[in-house]
Formats: C-alpha cells, sequence, structure tokens
C-alpha cells in the first residue's frame, strides 16, 4: 500500500518513532491521512488525528520538463550527448535513493531496456528527479519523479518514453518544481506554478522561466542549464578547501581497485558521481578531464567577483 508518494518526511516514519500517541499532519498537496489511520487502527494504536486534509486526487496533476545539463552539452549544438546510454552505463533502476550521492527518494523506477537502444533526440541521456514542493515551504518535497532526460532536453517517463508526467497521488493546486541531478545543481521556480490534470509545461531551457535563488542556471550559448559539478552531492560545487569535489573526483581515481598503480592519469570507466561530462569515464588530469568543468564553473560564475579558486557555488534549491 503506498501512504503517499513523498519521502524523508511521511507521518508514517513519524508514526514508527512514536508508538504511543501519533499525530498525522498531511500537507495539503498529498491524500493518505485516511490510510494511516487504516494502518495504526489496524496495529491497535491509539491515534489522535490532527488537521488532517484530505483531497481526491484521483486524476493527479501533470507536468512536462526540460531542462538541460552543462556536463552533457554539445557546444552550439540542439542536443545533449548521450554516451552514457551508448555505452550501456544508464542503470535501470533510478539512482536517487542510496549510493554515493543520495536525494532520499525511495520511488520505484525502472527503466525500460528498450529505451537503451533509441538514437536521436529522445535517447535518454541520464536520469533525473522532478520534485513538487510545498508552496508554503519550500524545503518540503511533497512528492518525486524520476525520469530519464533526453538528449533534447525532456523529461520522461522511464519505462513509457512518454514526456507527460503524471503524479496521481497529488491533489491540483500550486507547488514549486524542482529538476534535480546527481552531479548537477538543482534548479526550481521562483514561484508556485498552477497544477492539474491538463499538462501544464516548466521549460527550464527557456531564459523567460524564472529560478529560484541568484545565478541558479548557467547560460551556455544563450540556452539556460544546470550547473556541473557537483561530483560529492552537498549541493554545491567546490574548487579548494573543505569538501571539495575536486578532492572527492581526485580520490576515486587514485583509490579504484582497478587503478593498481595509483596513476594520475587514470582513465576510470563507469558510470560515477564524479564523472561531471557525463562520457562514462573520470578522468582527473589529460584529455577529456572532469576537473576543468569544476575549476571554470568556479571561476566564471557571476557571483565570484574576483575570480577566487576557493569561491563556493551554491546550489538553487533549499
Amino acid at each position: 500500500m503506498t501512504i503517499i508518494k513523498m519521502p524523508e518526511h511521511s507521518a508514517f516514519i513519524r508514526m514508527l518513532r512514536c508508538p504511543l500517541s501519533v499525530s498525522c499532519s498531511i500537507s495539503p498537496g498529498v491524500r493518505g491521512c485516511l490510510s494511516l489511520f487504516l494502518l495504526l487502527s489496524s496495529l491497535l494504536l491509539p491515534v489522535r488525528m490532527a488537521s488532517a486534509q484530505l483531497g481526491d486526487a484521483a486524476s493527479g496533476v501533470s507536468l512536462q520538463v526540460r531542462g538541460l545539463l552543462q556536463g552533457a552539452r554539445v557546444r552550439d549544438g540542439a542536443l545533449m550527448r548521450d554516451d552514457l546510454r551508448r555505452k550501456g552505463l544508464i542503470p535501470l533502476q533510478q539512482p536517487y535513493g542510496s549510493g554515493t550521492v543520495s536525494l532520499e527518494y525511495g520511488g520505484a523506477e525502472t527503466l525500460d531496456p528498450a529505451l537503451l537502444a533509441l538514437e536521436g533526440a529522445d535517447a535518454p541521456v541520464d536520469w533525473v528527479l522532478v520534485e513538487l514542493r510545498n508552496p508554503d515551504n519550500v524545503f518540503e518535497r511533497l512528492a518525486g519523479y524520476a525520469g530519464v532526460l533526453q538528449r533534447d532536453g525532456d523529461v520522461a517517463d522511464a519505462l513509457s518514453n512518454v514526456t507527460v508526467l503524471n503524479f496521481s497521488d497529488v491533489v491540483p493546486g500550486s507547488y514549486y518544481v524542482a529538476l534535480r541531478h546527481r552531479n548537477h545543481l538543482g534548479v526550481m521556480t521562483a514561484a508556485p506554478v498552477a497544477l492539474s490534470g491538463t499538462a501544464v509545461s516548466v521549460d527550464f531551457t527557456a531564459v523567460e522561466t524564472a529560478l529560484y535563488g541568484s545565478d541558479a542556471g548557467v547560460v551556455a550559448d544563450g540556452v539556460p542549464m544546470l550547473w556541473a559539478g557537483d561530483g560529492n552531492g552537498d549541493d554545491a560545487v567546490v574548487s579548494a578547501g573543505f569538501g571539495s569535489d575536486m578532492s572527492t573526483l581526485y580520490g576515486t581515481v587514485l583509490i579504484s581497485a582497478e587503478n593498481v598503480r595509483a596513476n594520475n592519469n587514470f582513465v576510470l570507466n563507469g558510470y560515477y558521481p564524479t564523472d561531471l561530462n557525463l562520457d562514462g569515464q573520470v578522468i582527473a588530469f589529460g584529455p577529456g578531464n572532469d576537473t576543468m568543468l569544476i575549476v571554470g564553473n568556479v571561476l566564471r560564475h557571476p557571483r565570484n567577483l574576483f575570480r577566487a579558486i576557493s569561491y563556493i557555488v551554491d546550489g538553487g534549491i533549499p
């Protein structure tokens, strides 16, 4: 039974931590208090229902999301590279629930292997995570949807490759919409977006789309995209100092069991968070290295007025 499509702040988790008396307060955008009540009743636990708000989410809400990843960018090109797909490295299970980089999303989305054979504009580049956030509390994620980002920037369902995403458990209303990736800084709408059963477009590749925060996205060739360089999943791009992504990148290469001689120039093949340019290789030094993405984004950031190598590029999602 699915109580709500909501991760770390769920009422069910709070119930498990407090077996004597439970308060259930579900945000306006999701349903589930009734299911929680029935579950608790079956366990013969005392239940105290407080300010529960139920809604008819039979149809849910639908939206279409577009975005581009700087790391997969082709200079002056309309489509992103799909090296991870071509090399067979995209995992069939969504990667945002655990591992080195976790966004604490527990969805069960899986990728249809047939999509890995696609070429052209609709070929998958990598997994991304779309979030709907509370209009009254931007820190609270109400629902998530792990999909695949196509080469042309459309976010698609990982099984059907359909670009209309349906959040079946979410009541029509206004929500912040966010787009996140495992080694890029996420972006989010500056204001809540009205959502309903009719698909609404949220296009993070359009300069007209206002973003939450300051300089939350990078503009290249006149097109907005997500900043690359967050190799350790701390929602920042750091070139030097404590918690730097450079250290994580170097460490990934040097301590790899495949790099038996601890060679700085070793090329590590695979699906890693430190593969910042999404070519299926982690390279610290030499041609095609991932290091320059970190350094370049730190030095070129609009708020780094003194071009300091120690500047920290913070993510735009709270």
